[in-house]
């Protein structure tokens, strides 16, 4: 049983009708645009490809199942922040065409090991 609380009616005033739910609809203010999101799928195959070798393995390290990394599905504002701990990589640059000096992999600095 849920319990509702509601407003008294005052007779002669105008009430709003509810707000409709969007259900499954993720808020446009929250998500990426058309441009960000293309960026940021060129540069998670980038990523996969120098450090990762497939999507897969890139997927397997993010802990995602490799289809959220493919064209079939918008990617989230999420994946970028995820991105970003894995690698190090700014969320800003991520999501930007421009280019930038990002940081080398761990095994790569101060020469071959």
């Amino acid at each position: 049983m849920h319990l509702h609380v509601v407003r008294p009616v005052v007779p002669g005033q105008v009430t709003d009708p509810p707000k409709r739910r969007r259900r499954g609809i993720p808020s446009p203010s929250l998500s990426l645009t058309p441009d960000e999101a293309r960026c940021l799928r060129a540069s998670v195959r980038g990523i996969a490809r120098t450090r990762y070798g497939t999507l897969a393995k890139l997927a397997g390290a993010l802990g995602v199942v490799p289809g959220i990394l493919t064209r079939k599905r918008i990617p989230s504002p999420g994946l970028a922040v995820a991105v970003w701990r894995l690698t190090g990589i700014p969320v800003e640059t991520l999501l930007s065409a421009k280019l930038a000096a990002v940081p080398s992999t761990p095994s790569t600095i101060g020469g071959a090991s």
